[in-house]
Formats: C-alpha cells, structure tokens, sequence
C-alpha cells in the first residue's frame, strides 16, 4: 500500500511541475484562458493531492495503531497461558503430592510404577526394587505425645527417604505411616547395600520434642520386579515381606532382614527376600 502511494505522488509531482511550466510559459496579463485554466488545474491538483495525503495518513495510523493493539493482546494472551500452565501444574503436583511430607502420595506412586513397569516390559529397563515401608508403635506416639507430634515423625521419615533415593527413584507415602519406596531400573545385587542402609536409618531416627527424644522406628518388605511380574504380585510380595519381619520384631529383626537381604542379592533371579 505504501509503494502503491509513493508511485502515484510521484506521478502527481510530476503532474504538478507540468501544470506549474504551462502557467510560468502563459501570459496572464493578456488575460489568457490558458493561464486561467493552467492555474485551476493546478490549485485542483493541490487539494486533491492534501486530500490523498490526509487520508493515507489516517489509514497508516489507523493501522499502526491496529498492530499494536494485536500485539497488546498477544502478550496478553501469552501471559495468560502462561498463569493457567503454572496453575494446571500446581493442580497437578496437588493431585500427586502428599500434603504433609511434600513427597509422593499413592497416585503419585502408581503413576510412577505403571510407567516403570511399561519401561521395564520394553526392554528399556532392567527392573527394579520396591520397599514397602511401615512405621513401627506409630500409634502410641499419637497418643502420648499427641498428633501434632506424629505429623512432625511422618515428616521426618519423608526427608529421610527423599535423602535416600536417587532422582529416578520415588519415596511415597500411601497413608497413615506407611510409604513405599521406588527403585528404578536396577535389580536387588545392584542396591543390596543401599536398602541395608536404608532399613539402618528407618530405626535410627530420633524426634526431638520439647525437651523429649521420640525414637521412630520402622518395619520393611522388598520385593524386586523384572519384565511379566504385576503390580499386584510385586506388592503384595512386598507386603508380605514386610509383615514377617514386623511378626520378627523384639527378636533381632532388623539383623534378619539384613541377611535376607544379602540373601537375595546372591540369589538375583529368585525375584523375591525370604525372612527366615
């Protein structure tokens, strides 16, 4: 549009400077129509080309003002998208989170497993190792020394495991005192020494308390998984581990979970530790 408007004010220019030679070349005191009819045209031309001029103006900033209106709603738009992608994420890490501790709770630990498992059955991973986890006497904790201080214990469990575990790896928990722990893409001779270690810090926890120590201790089931074993065979293997050592407590359990352990890092492909 521009160009098109620069070629005809040329041509109007050209056209003027004509008009304006046919008016110098007559004889206005003869009182020439030629003069008379030269001026005219001239003066006709110049408010047609004020006229032109004006209007082209008006549409340039008719237009420029349109851009950058367009532009203003662009980043308007933009930055709204931006609030409801933050606000989508916040919802939901609000669905996968655990509102106490701030890790993983259960939906967040299945959605975390499924794809493990998928991973696992394409042959992208190796497999991996679930640690059932739960607290040992949780309850007269809450009752002798109220609720406020069994939420602080939960707290304290689930920095501990988050401290634990690689990025890949998940600490969740599913409710009330129990959480699982999510190995990824490893199998049990590989994290053998890591899950002792583990099972040593869960009963090596202490809560200070206003002026009193509150021991926390806990109970664990492992159970490895590999490509064709299910959800449900794995935790369920994981819970009944976990549920004999807890029937182990008051007789050296944690040294028989130790050596269950190490027993079934030497036996890889039994897939499974038997507390003996």
């Amino acid at each position: 549009m521009v160009r098109t408007n620069n070629i005809q004010g040329k041509d109007f220019i050209m056209g003027t400077v004509s008009t304006a030679l046919e008016v110098k070349n007559s004889k206005p005191y003869e009182g020439s129509n030629a003069y008379s009819v030269a001026r005219g045209q001239h003066l006709s031309d110049l408010r047609q080309f004020s006229i032109g001029r004006e209007r082209w103006n008006h549409y340039r900033n008719a237009t420029n003002a349109l851009v950058e209106y367009a532009e203003q709603m662009l980043d308007e738009a933009e930055r709204t998208i931006q609030m409801q992608q933050e606000r989508l994420a916040y919802l939901e890490e609000l669905v996968t989170r655990d509102e106490l501790t701030r890790i993983s709770n259960r939906r967040g630990f299945k959605e975390a497993f499924a794809a493990e498992m998928d991973r696992c059955n394409r042959g992208i991973s190796k497999g991996g190792v679930v640690i059932m986890i739960d607290l040992d006497d949780f309850k007269p904790i809450n009752d002798t020394h109220g609720h406020l201080a069994g939420d602080e214990c939960l707290k304290l469990v689930a920095e501990k495991l988050q401290s634990e575990i690689r990025t890949m790896d998940v600490a969740a928990r599913l409710g009330g005192d129990e959480f699982v722990i999510l190995l990824s893409n490893t199998t049990m001779a590989d994290v053998a020494e890591r899950v002792k270690d583990i099972l040593w810090q869960l009963n090596n926890i202490t809560l200070a308390w206003y002026g009193e120590e509150i021991p926390v201790r806990a109970s664990i089931g492992v159970q490895e998984f590999k490509a064709g074993d299910t959800e449900k065979d794995i935790i369920e293997g994981a819970d009944g581990q976990l549920y004999k050592q807890k029937s182990h407590k008051g007789d050296n359990a944690d040294a028989i979970a130790v050596r269950s352990i190490e027993r079934a890092a030497s036996e890889y492909n039994a897939g499974e530790i038997v507390i003996a």
